[in-house]
């Protein structure tokens, strides 16, 4: 382990402690609240500067390239999974709007952790594709009970391999349900800065692509549109190679 990847971890420990700090007591009164009421301005930008704090702490250099703006309005947002760091990084650009994560179940077992989760996000279970239905089902009652955005991982957990998994097509099935667009959002080098189950920040340039709202047309199954989805993706790994 180089000395520097040892100096940036402990950095961003000690920025990232002091940031939740300021960020927690305003969200932890705040996220008591009924759900009707939570997403107002002041929870929002709680949770943004809690993101955006959490993102600086890394000490990375970051591009962001939008395609298009990312509207204040209820939609679903597809990313590729790399690293926990992904939430932070995706939470920065999202709007001041309200928006739920769909997570792995299993963080449900963290005490602390799993009390904010499960007023921010829906767990997923991935024992069985019953599991899933389930957890579409209640993400579907939230979108419509709250208007929110939601995001989601289709891969179904975090890869480093550089390769882009097969997509899980739930999202292709909340957006016939709704009708909402989906924003792919391109997440590159991310798994390089702290890869699943590293302690450790390492230094890497990490590269944010905020694509166009795609839309399923009528003539689309959802295998279809998932595919059309994930082609967006592909096209983005392909430029990546390109460029090196």
């Amino acid at each position: 382990m180089k000395t520097a990847n040892i100096f940036r971890t402990v950095g961003f420990y000690c920025i990232s402690i002091g940031v939740v700090l300021l960020a927690a007591p305003p969200l932890l009164l705040l996220i008591l609240l009924p759900e009707r009421w939570r997403y107002n301005k002041i929870f929002l930008f709680c949770l943004h500067f809690l993101y955006r704090g959490i993102t600086g702490a890394l000490l990375i250099p970051l591009t962001v390239i939008y395609e298009d703006i990312i509207p204040c309005q209820p939609l679903l947002i597809v990313a590729n999974h790399q690293s926990v760091f992904d939430i932070p990084l995706i939470g920065t650009i999202l709007p001041l709007y309200p928006h739920m994560w769909l997570y792995k179940y299993e963080l449900d077992a963290i005490p602390i952790l799993s009390f904010f989760i499960r007023r921010m996000g829906i767990a997923i279970g991935r024992s069985s594709s019953m599991d899933g239905m389930r957890a579409l089902s209640c993400t579907l009652k939230k979108m419509k009970a709250t208007s929110c955005q939601i995001i989601i991982f289709p891969e179904g957990g975090r890869f480093t391999d550089g390769i882009l998994h097969e997509f899980f097509a739930g999202f292709a099935l909340l957006a016939l349900k709704t009708g909402h667009p989906v924003v792919p959002i391109y997440l590159e080098n991310v798994g390089q800065v702290c890869p699943p189950g590293s302690f450790f920040v390492r230094y890497a340039p990490v590269r944010i692509v905020v694509g166009s709202r795609l839309n399923m047309q009528p003539q689309e199954n959802m295998q279809e549109f998932s595919e059309r989805v994930r082609h967006w993706f592909i096209e983005h790994e392909e430029k990546k190679r390109y460029v090196r």
